[in-house]
């Protein structure tokens, strides 16, 4: 048997016993071991391995739905989802969009959306480390041209939105709840900043009017351009407030200006 057939052979039967090959067998029939006992203990270490790095990764979905329900989603999700790199601590991006169609979830319609969160702190934490956006530097920038700057998001800057109050249901799994209180799902949308700016990972939510102006900025609008967007649905925008803000929170990590003619 050619090596790429005895590999595919064998990633088949650790994800399932039933697809064991006959001629793959043969090849490992020796000192009484059967291919269905050596595989079982590959079987254990590899998928309960990945299933808790799901686990890890997603500490909030076993606060909702329990550790039982978070086990069999994780291991429904490995089965066809295996890792495609080498470091773990990226695996695991697909499994929001996996609960979506996820028959148990159904019941749960928040649930894609709380890993989602949980997912995009994970890609804060591990991303790249860069510097803040001194803003003395604008000062340079006459006036005139300010407008026109693109200003860039550091790496670790990550945006969520969701018809779901996130916060409410996280901060409903940190709590006792031993007073029997019910989560209520329906207080609201959220509109989620998640970032990393030193050796943590933090979720700010923001209102809608300065999510949109974050956004504009996040698909490279201009400062002007993402400005003239807000406020011609919000006349009132504090522009001002919401940049040094976001510069006080290190939000950016530079800027470019427009090409000179």
């Amino acid at each position: 048997m050619r090596l790429n057939k005895v590999q595919q052979n064998f990633k088949d039967t650790l994800l399932d016993p039933a697809n064991q090959k006959k001629d793959f067998a043969n090849l490992f029939a020796e000192n009484g071991i059967t291919v269905k006992d050596r595989m079982a203990v590959y079987r254990g270490h590899v998928l309960d391995g990945l299933c808790d790095v799901i686990g890890n990764s997603f500490p909030l979905i076993a606060r909702l739905t329990g550790d039982d329900f978070l086990k069999a989603a994780a291991f429904s999700y490995v089965k066809n989802n295996l890792p495609q790199k080498g470091n773990l601590n990226l695996y695991g991006a697909t499994f929001p969009a996996f609960l979506e169609q996820y028959e148990p979830a159904r019941c749960l319609p928040y649930l894609p959306d709380i890993a989602r969160m949980e997912w995009a702190k994970n890609e804060a934490y591990y991303a790249r480390d860069d510097a803040p956006l001194d803003p003395a530097s604008l000062q340079k920038i006459p006036q005139n041209e300010l407008q026109h700057i693109h200003l860039h998001f550091r790496d670790s800057v990550r945006f969520i939105e969701s018809r779901y109050p996130l916060i409410t249901i996280r901060d409903f799994c940190s709590n006792d709840n031993s007073d029997d209180t019910i989560l209520d799902i329906d207080t609201g949308p959220s509109h989620l900043m998640i970032f990393r700016p030193q050796l943590r990972s933090f979720i700010l939510e923001v209102d809608p009017f300065e999510y949109l102006f974050l956004q504009q900025i996040a698909k490279n609008k201009t400062l002007g351009q993402a400005a003239t967007t807000v406020t011609a649905l919000a006349p009132d925008f504090p522009l001002e407030n919401i940049l040094h803000k976001h510069f006080g929170l290190g939000s950016f990590s530079g800027f470019t200006k427009p090409a000179q003619p």
